[in-house]
């Protein structure tokens, strides 16, 4: 019913308007007219006069209703998109608690026969590679429960105070030994100290994701440069290398899901690297690295200090 009553009130305004115009002009053209050739000219005047009015008026209205009408068709648009944006959300949701079910399950079968080929192997180095293999496979496991909590809408984060170097370096001391760095040269530039308010998971998980992404990007004998440094409020983790950069207009969609410059990439690195970041409250950001490709910057909050309280 709204259409209708705007559009009667718009011809009855336009109906009074136009009918105290005819009058009123009429009266004044008699008051001014002296003869007949007067009031022709006089009546001219008024039918341009009026023409022009509404031309303008017509104008007015119909621009603004159109530029309201063009908001409602581009809001009505975003809105759609934001439904099915949800929607493939849920959807995307709903199958990656699925998978990491799944991936879960097969992981605590590798992770038994694991355990049972540890126990029939000899050699002390040999038993060392199985508990790497083992821990990992812990590790996996827990990545697999918390993509499963994350995809039901549960987040489950342990902030505690720890500090990132040991972190780190062990971190770095298992990629190393993965083939997607083999031939690169991984280097660490870390302080003494990096006391950050973190998940230590999540941070594996960041560091990781983040050097995984820099061994794509470079070539077989490719530099990453990884550092660990302390500022007033925040713990900087920095991770360069001197692949071929990303441009200025690229570095807000490589953040986007399953976008990828790689062929056989999924596109999920650096998202489940910046969704881990936000979760623990910081700022992962890219910008061009001194080695000559990119460095990917994550800030994490430090700890506050506790005051001493007075007596």
């Amino acid at each position: 019913m709204k259409p209708f009553r705007y559009a009667l009130l718009l011809a009855l305004v336009y109906g009074v308007t136009a009918a105290a115009y005819i009058w009123l002009s009429g009266v004044v053209a008699a008051h001014l007219a002296s003869n007949v050739h007067d009031l022709a000219r006089i009546e001219r005047i008024k039918g341009f006069a009026y023409v022009g009015t509404t031309a303008m008026i017509l104008f007015v209205a119909s621009w603004l209703m159109f530029r309201r009408l063009r908001r409602a068709t581009e809001e009505a648009g975003q809105l759609r998109q934001a439904t099915v944006m949800a929607q493939s959300r849920v959807l995307a949701g709903e199958l990656a608690a699925a998978v990491a079910h799944d991936f879960n399950n097969a992981l605590m079968v590798a992770s038994c026969a694991v355990e049972a080929a540890s126990e029939a192997v000899t050699g002390e180095v040999r038993r060392a590679r199985l508990r790497e293999a083992s821990d990992a496979l812990i590790l996996g496991q827990e990545l697999a429960k918390r993509l499963a909590q994350t995809a039901r809408g549960e987040k489950h984060v342990h902030l505690q105070t720890c500090d990132l170097v040991p972190i780190a370096r062990a971190t770095l001391k298992a990629l190393a030994k993965l083939p997607r760095l083999r031939g690169r040269k991984l280097q660490s530039d870390f302080c003494q100290e990096a006391t950050a308010l973190a998940d230590v998971v999540m941070f594996e998980q960041i560091l990781a994701n983040l050097v995984l992404n820099a061994a794509d990007a470079t070539a077989d004998r490719g530099a990453i440069l990884v550092v660990l440094a302390v500022e007033q409020t925040h713990v900087c983790l920095e991770v360069h290398d001197d692949g071929p950069g990303i441009p200025p207009e690229k570095r807000e969609s490589i953040f986007t899901a399953f976008e990828s410059s790689k062929p056989d990439g999924l596109g999920l690195g650096l998202v489940s690297a910046l969704v881990a970041v936000q979760a623990l409250n910081g700022s992962l950001t890219v910008d061009d690295s001194s080695l000559g490709g990119a460095a990917f910057l994550v800030q994490l909050p430090k700890p506050r200090e506790k005051t001493a309280s007075g007596p």
